[in-house]
């Protein structure tokens, strides 16, 4: 909210509840504390309260399932009220890690995607020791639909809790769980942006932790820095070539982040991509875009008029 330019702009505050009940600012300067009921479909022929409160696009800065894997952009789409970042389905195609690994896999040239298992089952998860090793032993295990620091536990094939964390996390979630190959080597992570002025990367953003993944707890918790990746011009130029094919396969739009893993012998692979990616203080992504000489505000202004002029 701090990097909305309320010259042009008057925002509310609008949240989803852990219930899924949508809620809204009483009054523009309340910042967030008087919250009331929100209504953003109706199936009578009455006025929505997108309407009723004559609001004219969203900024989606919603986390999780409902920001990032498509519900809300299904919403907005039924209202009709135009809103920031990527639609409906180039959300959904990005916030399934299996799928996304897949479509990767086939469709873009010179880059590697780790090999994965999935456990879509309590069933499966018995053939885990011997899937960690035909990985190479270490192993990533996360979730194949959430956030991308949710979740995620690095471990190998000779780890007691290994099948109690894969079940935990399908019990958790409800969802499939992904087992990934491990790959040493540096964390990499290149952001895209496409507004008006077309489709572009950001400087490209190097993860330094005491943690083997930048997960909640190093993001968060742990000395974890974060700065921008020195990195010869070669390699430079194939994580933007790629960012951007990769944004672009998927019809990505407004912002977006690809994390990577440079492994040791610099071979270059994909991890995951991020449609909605965070702008927190804490985030990554705001640093990108200071370090390409743009304001949090003139980038918060571009992602608002993209959606709103293109129409």
């Amino acid at each position: 909210m701090n990097n909305i330019d309320l010259v042009f702009y008057k925002p509310r505050l609008c949240i989803i509840d852990d219930k899924g009940r949508w809620k809204i600012e009483d009054n523009i300067s309340s910042q967030g504390k008087d919250m009331i009921p929100f209504t953003p479909l109706t199936f009578d022929g009455s006025k929505n309260d997108f309407q009723n409160y004559g609001i004219d696009i969203v900024y989606n800065a919603l986390h999780g399932e409902n920001g990032e894997g498509g519900p809300v952009q299904s919403i907005l789409d039924q209202a009709g009220v135009p809103y920031t970042g990527s639609s409906m389905k180039a959300s959904m195609l990005t916030y399934d890690k299996v799928l996304t690994n897949q479509i990767v896999e086939a469709k873009i040239n010179d880059i590697y995607v780790p090999k994965q298992v999935v456990y879509r089952s309590l069933s499966q998860v018995e053939d885990g020791f011997q899937d960690a090793a035909i990985l190479g032993g270490q192993v990533i295990i996360k979730p194949s639909m959430e956030g991308s620091s949710f979740g995620i536990t690095q471990t190998n094939d000779k780890d007691p809790e290994l099948l109690k964390i894969i079940k935990s996390l399908l019990r958790e979630t409800n969802k499939p769980v992904l087992m990934q190959e491990f790959i040493k080597g540096r964390e990499i992570t290149c952001g895209v942006v496409t507004d008006l002025a077309g489709t572009r990367t950001l400087p490209i953003w190097e993860i330094i932790s005491d943690s083997p993944w930048f997960d909640n707890k190093a993001k968060y918790e742990e000395d974890t820095e974060e700065v921008h990746a020195n990195l010869d011009p070669t390699t430079e130029r194939l994580i933007r070539q790629k960012s951007l094919e990769i944004h672009s396969l998927f019809g990505c739009e407004g912002a977006t982040r690809i994390d990577y893993r440079l492994s040791n012998d610099e071979r270059l692979a994909v991890i995951e991509l991020n449609s909605s990616p965070g702008q927190t203080q804490k985030s990554i992504f705001p640093q990108m875009i200071i370090k390409s000489g743009i304001s949090m505000m003139d980038f918060t202004t571009s992602m608002l008029r993209f959606p709103l002029e293109r129409m």
